[in-house]
């Protein structure tokens, strides 16, 4: 029976897991992100990867910058470019802007 359990917590955190990551996803989607950057190519724009690794150990940064705070420190020379994709993360909720800083920080280096 303590093993039926076990099976049903794991799976129910499991489940969690993968529900959480669809929300930060659907946010990700939603505003329209993934027009420019990629999972892992820079182009126009850098891509998920560099931007999680620039932020590696700095998530409240990137958190300050989706919130309009702060300045960019991946590609700050065309922060400019990012204007109108801040006032629509600005409107996020607290909540929201931690999700979607979460999506991209999954995508660092123990991420896709």
């Amino acid at each position: 029976m303590k093993k039926i359990g076990l099976v049903l917590v794991v799976a129910s955190l499991w489940l969690a897991a993968n529900v959480l990551a669809q929300q930060q996803g659907d946010i990700f989607e939603a505003l329209h992100c993934g027009g420019c950057h990629k999972s892992d190519v820079s182009a126009a724009s850098p891509s998920l990867k560099e931007i999680a690794g620039a932020y590696q150990a700095k998530e409240d940064q990137l958190v300050k910058y989706l919130k309009g705070e702060a300045g960019s420190i991946v590609w700050p020379a065309d922060g400019n470019l990012m204007k109108r994709a801040i006032e629509k993360t600005k409107a996020l909720s607290d909540g929201g802007r931690k999700a979607l800083a979460d999506f991209i920080m999954g995508h660092g280096a123990h991420g896709e």
